[in-house]
């Protein structure tokens, strides 16, 4: 956007997200005694899908790497491609992959 920061909107949407996720959270200890765990319940889980979603990917620059873990799906690249292709082959040796 308005800096050289490269995941700067993501980072902000990220910090709108938890505050205003971590302001529901908090609010639910104001929730009818009834209904206060199941708010708390309803409320951490949508923390958790949202912030779990999230991927850092600069839109229109190909290549992409993807790595699948046992719990996790990460995807990432840059703008420039020389620069993910280093990061490819840095994590490729680094697990003992061959291409």
């Amino acid at each position: 956007m308005f800096t050289s920061y490269t995941y700067a909107m993501e980072v902000q949407f990220g910090f709108m997200i938890i505050f205003l996720m971590g302001g529901m959270i908090y609010l639910s200890k104001y929730e009818v005694p009834k209904k206060r765990k199941r708010s708390y319940m309803v409320s951490g889980t949508l923390f958790i899908a949202i912030a779990g979603g999230m991927i850092f990917i600069q839109k229109g620059s190909s290549p992409y790497i993807y790595i699948e873990l046992k719990d996790k799906k990460i995807f990432i690249n840059d703008k420039d491609p020389k620069q993910t292709r280093i990061w490819f082959k840095q994590v490729s040796d680094k697990a003992g992959l061959t291409q």
